[in-house]
């Protein structure tokens, strides 16, 4: 990842380049340090990808720790999209720097 990002008090961001297309700043994530109230909307469509399927369920209950978002992959019609999704949300989640702290 490039760099710690600039994000408001009791937040934690990183941007970076993983890959997708181009060596341009690709990957996004903040993330609070104490659980956090959420609110999301998402595309109507039918055809929404694996990835706003499982986070339409992760937002569900209104809480949240953080958000992470790929630009320029759309990843909508694959056989592995979910898997693709949800390895990313494990592999932030277990990164130590970017995840909240715990007592």
């Amino acid at each position: 990842m490039s760099s710690h990002t600039p994000v408001p008090a009791g937040f934690r961001g990183v941007a970076g380049n993983i890959g997708i297309k181009d060596p341009k700043d690709d990957f996004f994530t903040v993330v609070s340090e104490v659980p956090a109230h959420v609110s999301a909307v998402f595309t109507r469509s039918r055809f929404a990808g694996s990835s706003v399927v499982i986070s339409r369920q992760a937002a569900a209950d209104g809480r949240a720790r953080g958000v992470t978002v790929i630009a320029r992959n759309a990843n909508v019609a694959t056989m592995t999209g979910e898997a693709n999704a949800r390895e990313v949300r494990e592999r932030v989640r277990a990164r130590r720097e970017w995840s909240p702290t715990t007592s």
